[in-house]
């Protein structure tokens, strides 16, 4: 059964094993909690909904959360309102971040305390712990290994792959990923990288095409 401690609550819905099980003295109000331990620790987080084994288990009193997925949203505790992760283990570190969606499986995974990031994809922005706050990635695997750039933008398979540093945007496969001298690193300020395999040299540049690109530099 489920919301075994809630004490005192309004349209609330259960269904699972230990589903909206609540923390000591649970008050909390239209909450929907469906599969195993969804929802697990709740004590006043208002308007969530944690479908799948494990979704928003660790949250006691973030509000207006959407988890749906194994261990999605796992992470989220006292501060991470509004946050929506689709797929499993989505935004599964997120304690702190506010206004974050994820959609796809380990979508934003590591993100802990980064607020108005857009995950969509597989594995996109998996590696990002903090730093890359409003910054959005869209593809499997982009902007994967990026950790701390903020106001980023990746649109593509593996774009922006390593970026670390701010305010940098790629739009195409592999856009960003690689330096113009091959290597699996590139991480550039202010740089733009647009077209499949487009590759930048360094800061403060606009990159239009692949390898034999024209590139317009700036400082």
């Amino acid at each position: 059964g489920g919301l075994q401690n809630l004490t005192t609550g309004v349209r609330n819905t259960a269904l699972g094993a230990n589903a909206g099980r609540g923390g000591s003295s649970a008050t909390f109000n239209e909450c929907t909690a469906i599969g195993p331990n969804a929802l697990y620790a709740n004590v006043s987080g208002a308007r969530n909904i944690a479908i799948g084994p494990w979704a928003l288990a660790s949250n006691i009193q973030s509000n207006d959360c959407i988890a749906i997925g194994r261990s999605a949203l796992y992470d989220v505790t006292d501060e991470g309102s509004y946050n929506i992760a689709i797929g499993t283990y989505g935004l599964h570190n997120c304690s702190t971040g506010d206004n974050n969606v994820a959609l796809g499986y380990r979508a934003g995974f590591n993100l802990t305390s980064d607020s108005d990031t857009t995950s969509i994809g597989h594995y996109a922005s998996y590696s990002n712990v903090s730093g890359n706050t409003r910054s959005t990635a869209i593809g499997s695997h982009a902007m994967y290994n990026s950790t701390g750039g903020y106001e980023n933008t990746a649109v593509g398979y593996t774009a922006l792959y390593n970026n670390n540093y701010a305010q940098s945007s790629a739009f195409g496969a592999f856009a960003g990923r690689y330096d113009t001298s091959g290597n699996d690193r590139a991480s550039f300020y202010d740089t733009t990288c647009i077209g499949y395999n487009s590759r930048a040299s360094g800061h403060y540049q606009v990159v239009l095409g692949d390898t034999n690109a024209y590139t317009y530099t700036n400082g």
